[in-house]
């Protein structure tokens, strides 16, 4: 091992101690920049925007345990979905460019882990570009996937077999969702549509037209009837999908949706987005209950505790952050990926957290 390997190893807390107190230093100098502003003119938004995020970052945060981390993709993990026991994960891989600056094909794979043993248990490869999304269904052992290439594989987890290939198109695939009763799938792409399928017989149901730019994210409302979608056209759009029509957006957001989630009860969503805040929303009214302020970059992924007391968030900030959903605060942070967290899901009873990221990992954490 090299000296310099050694010193980081040795003085790695002290120089992350180091790295910190030089943040909050720089946090405090913008914390009175805002501040002036504020007195100035108290109420501008972008001003007071900017006081939350940092009084956010100032405040003594407690940092998660990770228990383990799953290696064995070449490529960026771009993301998870666990089965409906909490047992298992699914990762999706693949990257457009290699550190070596060119394209990176050695990975287009989805692995399956075992996340109490730790281990690799199996490995779908079918797609011929980089594995986009990733969704199990609740009722069966199967899976489905999207491709940048425009691909949709139902697959049959218990096998490790394609039972279906739902789509084949130039346009890429951005997101992926089962229906509550494992019949349908929802499926939005970079053509700016949504697709409902039947998991059945791989038959498209319906198509929604609506967005103005890639749909990024979606999720079924807990009566199967409803969804959501969230596009880079800056809304959230909300659909009856028995009459294929959109009933209106949510309020706000004022960036990019990167990512949705539904509560299990139906309450409220939440979405990350490229102004670096999560937005949740009452759905009984369609009104923006908070913004979650705190992350330093765009949040790419959001889970939801089934309880519908906790939220995760994963950002291009390299950390992923565990939220009280009532109250908005943040509990704690976990920091241990060295590149952009793409994608978070609860696991395990939602005792832990899992994650994934460009650094090529999948990372187990024990939540407070």
């Amino acid at each position: 091992m090299a000296a310099s390997d050694v010193i980081k190893r040795e003085y790695k807390g002290l120089v992350d101690g180091l790295i910190d107190q030089l943040e909050r230093a720089a946090y405090g100098e913008a914390r009175t920049t805002v501040q002036a502003i504020l007195r100035l003119r108290p109420d501008d938004k972008a001003a007071l925007d900017a006081q939350e995020f940092l009084e956010a970052q100032m405040v003594p945060w407690p940092i998660g345990r990770e228990a383990a981390c799953f290696t064995g993709h070449k490529a960026w993990v771009n993301c998870l979905a666990v089965t409906p026991d909490g047992c298992r994960a699914l990762s999706g891989s693949g990257g457009d460019i290699s550190e070596g600056g060119l394209s990176d094909g050695r990975d287009r794979s989805i692995r399956i882990w075992d996340i109490a043993g730790g281990k690799e248990v199996g490995r779908l490869k079918k797609h011929s570009s980089r594995v986009t999304c990733v969704a199990s269904s609740p009722t069966l052992p199967q899976v489905v996937s999207g491709s940048q290439g425009g691909t949709i594989i139902l697959w049959d987890t218990s096998k490790g077999e394609v039972l279906r290939t739902l789509q084949r198109r130039k346009t890429g695939v951005h997101c992926l969702a089962f229906s509550p009763d494992g019949e349908r799938i929802l499926s939005g792409g970079q053509d700016e549509l949504l697709r409902l399928w039947s998991a059945a017989t791989g038959q498209r149901l319906c198509r929604l037209a609506g967005h103005s730019g890639p749909v990024t994210s979606v999720a079924f409302l807990p009566d199967g009837v409803g969804a959501l979608s969230g596009s880079s056209d800056r809304s959230v759009r909300r659909w009856d999908l028995e009459k294929g029509a959109e009933l209106g957006c949510l309020a706000g957001p004022e960036a990019a949706v990167l990512s949705l989630a539904v509560s299990r009860n139906g309450r409220f969503a939440l979405s990350g987005n490229s102004d670096n805040a999560l937005c949740q929303w009452d759905l009984a009214d369609g009104r923006l209950r908070r913004r979650l302020l705190g992350h330093s970059n765009i949040v790419n992924s959001v889970a939801i505790a089934r309880d519908g007391r906790r939220v995760l968030s994963a950002s291009a900030d390299k950390t992923v952050r565990l939220w009280d959903a009532e109250s908005g605060q943040e509990i704690c942070r976990l920091l241990g990926h060295t590149d952009t967290v793409t994608s978070v899901t609860f696991a395990l009873d939602d005792k832990f957290a899992l994650s994934g990221g460009m650094d090529k990992t999948v990372r187990l954490w024990q939540l407070p």
